[in-house]
């Protein structure tokens, strides 16, 4: 079966959701399904036999700029380019954010999505001040005050834009066949805005490392598991 998987990134310079698409695609692969990777962070490469093809997505410095660039210009563009390849593959899934709103834009007949974070309900995906369903006002302004003073007086003019964004790409989102969601509590945030029967819990895949028994631990250890702010 042929399968396109469109992700914000790839392998080998990526954070966790680029690896977990690869070892995604990997193991599908040892099971004899072909697939082409399309990501968005550039450029085109190959990487232990998978063709990546990538259109980087637009980075500024300048606060909320990037974000207007990546939604009106990059995303209309990676969506036509996807379409050759749309017609090449059998299952189409996209992976984080922007890769589901340009693959959604598309307008494939079918396709799936799977979520990673709290980017459907936050506009900075962190949902740290997140106070309801989704974050309001408030909860956006104190957020971009994480970054600077300057994106926090900014963020009420800026606001009905991401409003409406938002409203846009979850609109997209709804046209999908199904949503993964990488834990149980996520989908428990999800299922306001979208339909809880296209809802599926599917854990990020990871690397099988052989077990190591260490001798030199202390006594008692701390063992975290999350994402850490600052």
């Amino acid at each position: 079966m042929n399968i396109l998987y469109v992700t914000d990134v790839f392998p080998p310079h990526c954070g966790g959701s680029g690896w977990s698409v690869y070892f995604f695609a990997r193991a599908l692969r040892r099971e004899g399904h072909n697939g082409q990777i399309f990501s968005l962070d550039g450029p085109s490469r190959e990487y232990d036999g998978f063709n990546v093809q990538s259109i980087p997505l637009t980075k500024s410095q300048t606060p909320f700029i990037g974000n207007w660039l990546r939604e009106n210009r990059d995303l209309p563009k990676i969506a036509a380019a996807l379409k050759p390849f749309i017609q090449k593959a059998e299952i189409l899934h996209a992976h984080h954010r922007f890769s589901a709103v340009a693959l959604a834009q598309a307008e494939p007949s079918r396709f799936f999505v799977t979520i990673r974070d709290y980017w459907p309900i936050c506009f900075c995906s962190r949902s740290i001040y997140r106070t309801g369903a989704s974050c309001n006002l408030n909860d956006f302004t104190r957020c971009n005050a994480e970054d600077s003073q300057l994106k926090s007086i900014a963020t009420p003019l800026v606001y009905p834009w991401f409003e409406a964004r938002l409203s846009r790409w979850n609109a997209l989102i709804r046209k999908s066949q199904k949503i993964f969601c990488i834990s149980n509590y996520l989908k428990s945030q999800l299922e306001p805005i979208f339909d809880e029967k296209k809802l599926v819990v599917l854990p990020n895949f990871a690397e099988e490392l052989p077990s190591i028994h260490r001798q030199d631990l202390p006594e008692r250890i701390l063992l975290f598991t999350g994402r850490l702010e600052r």
